[in-house]
């Protein structure tokens, strides 16, 4: 599958390219259902394969600036057990397994058709090997639930040795990780034409750190005769979080009503922060072969602090036929969340608690929710005309200078505009055995985009035939 990208927008057509993606999986599942227990057990097998070419200098020749692969294999079991309490209206099923994968990731890089240069970021490998439980129990039908999962988890990271790359520490690290959850629902009314649940979860989770995060050397292209320089950090710890949310949850089949309002909070520990590290004195580094003074080097470390986030998420769908017990279906539907909290801290000094300033956290849209009306006659048409809104988004603004602030060099964020895409799908069954159906992406052709540079596409249209025999 070849892809083309024009590249950054501010770059005009210099960084134009297409990029090359092979792919490839297996897979072996077996499942087993007996009376009162299922199993499964998988074995999977994927492997992506991406090079990268840059055809951003007219009349010069396209050649292969980048490549990178990765290799999944892994084996999951899983087994649910149906328990039996006799006449006490609880049906329990308790779910036991394992999981283990394994993922290799390797780049390489060049400086043009004929000679490459180190890659930014080592070869590495990272495993994972879990073991979980879970007690599910329903009691009186689905009048209330209750759920108590606990799993553990032993990670490994390990930075490879890679060609033309020699400043790296080729080290292993590993760390264990213990997740508990539960999760709970009480339904006061539930009938044949009403349902009004209550719901509550908490649970906790995890991120390894990335190879790149550890151990990447990345030289930027040369501005006034320097160069910035990305440094990685080894003695990373892993971001973990806790999460606890909770809402209602109400069905009116009567009047083809379906509605939830609910509420999350969200604290993560070793929030990873983008930092910066003093430049030595004479201080140089290598781009394409020419060296050059470094001017700034940003590096990673975690914070020591607690980074929170909470929120109000929505969904709600109404079929306005079902009032005039009508077999089609006219249904208006929306769902959405809004951040009502979103606190980290900036700390721009590498190695030192320094709190510069209180700050919302990087890459987060909000609000965001979508507005859609759809028609179904059940027998040929169906339709759909749909609004997405995202809203506003801070990011670190890495194309602009840094500036003072309380005596320290500060890298200057940007907030992203927020926008309105507005889409329409049709399928027609035109007979028994043929189906024709159309798509408009972004009505409107609104000039968007999700990363700051890399514009999405405008207005699109697409025609599709299908043919059952």
């Amino acid at each position: 599958m070849t892809v083309e990208t024009p590249g950054d927008i501010s770059t005009f057509d210099e960084s134009a390219g297409l990029k090359n993606v092979r792919r490839h999986d297996e897979q072996i599942v077996i499942n087993g259902d007996f009376d009162n227990n299922k199993f499964s057990i998988k074995q999977y097998w994927n492997e992506e394969y991406s090079e990268r070419f840059k055809d951003f200098i007219y009349g010069d020749t396209m050649y292969k600036y980048y490549a990178s692969g990765t290799e999944w294999y892994g084996f999951q079991a899983k087994d649910d057990i149906c328990l039996s309490l006799g006449n006490s209206g609880i049906k329990p099923i308790l779910t036991i397994g394992f999981d283990y994968s394994n993922a290799k990731a390797w780049s390489r890089q060049w400086i043009d058709l004929a000679t490459a240069k180190a890659p930014s970021s080592p070869d590495s490998r990272q495993s994972d090997a879990g073991v979980y439980g879970q007690l599910f129990a329903d009691y009186n039908n689905g009048r209330a639930t209750a759920t108590v999962g606990l799993r553990y988890d032993h990670i490994g990271v390990e930075i490879l040795k890679t060609a033309m790359i020699t400043n790296i520490d080729l080290r292993k690290e590993s760390f264990d990780v213990v997740s508990p959850s539960y999760g709970l629902t009480f339904s006061p009314v539930i009938t044949n034409d009403y349902l009004l649940s209550l719901y509550h979860n908490l649970g906790k989770g995890f991120m390894p750190q990335s190879a790149s995060n550890l151990a990447i050397y990345s030289v930027s292209a040369p501005s006034k005769d320097s160069v910035n320089l990305t440094v990685g950090n080894p003695d990373l710890d892993p971001e973990k979080n806790i999460t606890v949310d909770g809402g209602v949850r109400f069905n009116a089949v009567k009047y083809g009503l379906n509605t939830g309002l609910g509420a999350y909070y969200t604290v993560v520990d070793n929030f990873v922060l983008n930092t910066s590290a003093s430049v030595a004195q004479g201080m140089n580094a290598e781009y394409n072969g020419n060296v050059y003074p470094v001017r700034k080097i940003s590096t990673y470390r975690n914070s020591p602090y607690e980074t929170r986030i909470a929120g109000l998420e929505w969904n709600l769908e109404w079929n306005i036929l079902s009032l005039f017990n009508r077999n089609e279906k006219l249904s208006v539907s929306t769902g959405g969340q809004a951040i009502i909290l979103s606190k980290t801290v900036n700390m721009s000094v590498y190695g030192k608690d320094t709190i510069l300033d209180t700050m919302e956290v990087n890459n987060v849209r909000n609000p965001n929710f979508s507005v859609g009306i759809t028609y179904d006659d059940n027998k040929r048409i169906c339709a759909r005309l749909s609004t997405r809104y995202i809203g506003e988004q801070k990011d670190t603004d890495w194309s602009a200078s840094t500036y003072k602030y309380r005596g320290y060099n500060i890298q200057p964020y940007i907030i992203y505009p927020e926008f309105l895409i507005t889409d329409f799908s049709m399928r027609v069954q035109v007979t028994e055995h043929n189906a024709i159906g159309v798509q408009i992406s972004n009505i409107t052709d609104e000039n968007y985009y999700e990363k700051r540079g890399y514009n999405l596409p405008g207005r699109t249209f697409g025609l599709t035939y299908e043919a059952n025999f």
